[in-house]
């Protein structure tokens, strides 16, 4: 069901100027920002000679350096959002951060206790059945100098996800009046899409791509309830604080992280772990909706008062 912020949030949308022509420039010119963002951040950490092979290049992705870059580089998508929704669009980047132009942040603390503590312990949960993650390379001492900063570039990288995924895309698609299997499914398969592995074979690309789909309805979700991005930036938050800082894939994605686990690519991930890895998306999403969504949750981001329109024609 759409709530009443939700149809609040999506009018913000409609009092600015969103034509399909402006709304077609702008999602290129976001893809077009995000290519050269990524290219400026990798060109300012890397010296010359890095880019002569790619052996090079992927081994100075998997820094902390590296990883910082990659993740700003994504994060730099708030930046894009607003240059687009100032030049076509004619409105300010407060519309897509919530309905009443606030960002929430009693929601976002709530979003990330959640998006933290259920992935740990549904981490161990599944330690018996998938690969058993070990001790990274990493100093303690240098994990607790790092873990601080990259606290706030995964808080950038993620918030920025959920403003163009869950805020922005959703937001124009829904005000132009389009049935909610568009609105809510099409920014929903992008964002998993976007995830595919050229290095993995097509039953684990399929699988990764099921898991993150899982997780980006269950944000949309929080979204439509709340009508800010504020919660499911929280829980996106914390999510990839666990992947990254906490349990990480031994690859270009763990310089920072605390525990190891095989890469995606290592034998190590059957079927049966794999498949473990996305049924546990599932509880886990659940989980993590009736705490942010209940009322008597102690971290609700839903107000008991939140007026629902159960006839909406586009309801989900």
């Amino acid at each position: 069901m759409r709530t009443v912020f939700f149809e609040r949030y999506v009018d913000l949308a409609r009092h600015g100027a969103n034509s399909w022509l402006r709304f077609f420039l702008a999602f290129v010119t976001l893809a077009v920002l995000y290519v050269l963002a990524g290219a400026v951040f990798f060109v300012a950490i890397a010296p010359s000679e890095v880019w002569r092979t790619p052996e090079a290049f992927d081994a100075a992705l998997a820094t902390p350096l590296g990883l910082a870059a990659t993740l700003l580089s994504v994060g730099w998508m708030w930046i894009s959002l607003w240059i687009v929704l100032r030049l076509f669009h004619r409105r300010r980047l407060a519309t897509v951060v919530g309905h009443d132009g606030w960002a929430g942040r009693r929601d976002l603390i709530c979003g990330l206790l959640v998006g933290l503590f259920i992935p740990l312990a549904a981490g161990f949960a599944t330690l018996p059945i998938g690969p058993i993650p070990v001790r990274a390379e990493i100093a303690l001492e240098s994990w607790l100098l790092f873990s601080l900063p990259f606290a706030a570039i995964i808080l950038i990288q993620a918030s920025a996800e959920e403003a163009v995924f869950r805020g922005y895309f959703p937001q124009i698609l829904a005000s132009r009046g389009l049935a909610s299997w568009i609105w809510f499914g099409l920014p929903t398969l992008l964002f998993a899409v976007i995830h595919w592995r050229h290095d993995l074979p097509l039953w684990k690309n399929a699988s990764i791509v099921a898991s993150i789909a899982i997780f980006a309805i269950a944000m949309m979700i929080l979204v439509i309830r709340t009508g800010r991005i504020a919660a499911a930036s929280g829980a996106h938050w914390g999510n990839n604080m666990v992947a990254l800082q906490f349990v990480g894939i031994d690859d270009d994605w763990g310089p920072v992280a605390l525990f190891h686990l095989p890469p995606l690519t290592d034998p190590a991930w059957t079927p049966t772990a794999v498949g473990v890895m996305v049924v546990a998306t599932i509880p886990v999403s659940i989980l993590q909706l009736a705490l942010l969504l209940h009322p008597r949750s102690p971290v609700s981001v839903v107000r008991p008062e939140t007026p629902l329109l159960a006839n909406s024609p586009s309801s989900v």
